[in-house]
């Protein structure tokens, strides 16, 4: 049993210390990387403390802790090396440089739109201004949770396909939640609001909030499906006894 031990801590280690190397090899700035890899070294040191304890007193105590810590430390560098290897600094840029192109494009439609058609701000057609501004405030976040992940140096490419689809997702997620709150009266900070008799602007600025926020007003719509199609009781009993 305890030769067992030895053998997995001794493995734990060794991979531990290969992936690290690996990691570092990769020449990645990210302050992330950079904190897991400091994280690796530490757990690598406590290794060796417990090691030559448990060597010098072959104490079986000593041991087990050795394999604890040889064990978090091939996981975390583990952890590393996939963080590292996924990091792509060069396409974080480039997909910075394509929101921005996006949102300059998006900002001169609507204006030249508006100025063909001699249209007043905000009091043409009013779903298409808040499908409009629903698209300016998700190309604002992503925009900027973009350019801070390239700033600290850890833009995943494995999230690119998140930030693709929340474009196409906000306004139809900021429609289907501004047609809702028209019909139903809704209480904010203890004020009642009414939609049904709002003015363009604060449609508007509605809509740009939803897409900036894009997330929440997805948990929004997740509260709106459970309060128009509730989980059946029986599904609730089912689900409470499987737990």
């Amino acid at each position: 049993m305890g030769l067992n031990l030895e053998e997995l801590a001794v493995e734990d280690y060794t991979e531990a210390k290969k992936k690290i190397i690996l990691v570092e090899e990769l020449e990645s700035e990210s302050q992330l990387i950079g904190k897991l890899i400091d994280e690796v070294k530490t757990e690598l040191d406590g290794f060796n403390k417990c090691w030559l304890k448990y060597l010098k007193n072959n104490d079986p105590d000593s041991l087990a802790e050795a394999a604890k810590i040889a064990l978090n430390a091939r996981i975390l560098a583990s952890d590393a090396l996939k963080k590292a290897r996924s990091v792509d600094l060069n396409k974080g840029l480039k997909v910075v440089k394509a929101l921005l192109v996006l949102v300059f494009v998006l900002f001169a439609v609507y204006v030249s739109s508006h100025w063909y058609w001699h249209l007043p701000w905000f009091e043409g057609n009013i779903w298409w201004e808040i499908v409009f501004f629903s698209l300016f405030g998700v190309l604002t976040n992503l925009t900027y949770s973009a350019a801070k992940h390239v700033l600290m140096k850890d833009f995943d490419k494995w999230h690119l396909g998140w930030y693709w689809s929340k474009i196409p997702q906000a306004p139809f997620v900021t429609l289907a939640i501004i047609l809702i709150l028209r019909s139903v009266s809704v209480e904010a900070l203890g004020i009642p609001l009414d939609l049904g008799e709002a003015s363009n602007e604060v449609l508007v600025a509605i809509a740009y909030i939803l897409g900036l926020f894009s997330r929440r007003a997805w948990e929004l719509i997740e509260r709106i499906k459970d309060w128009l199609l509730p989980v059946p009781s029986s599904s609730k009993d089912l689900a409470g006894e499987k737990q």
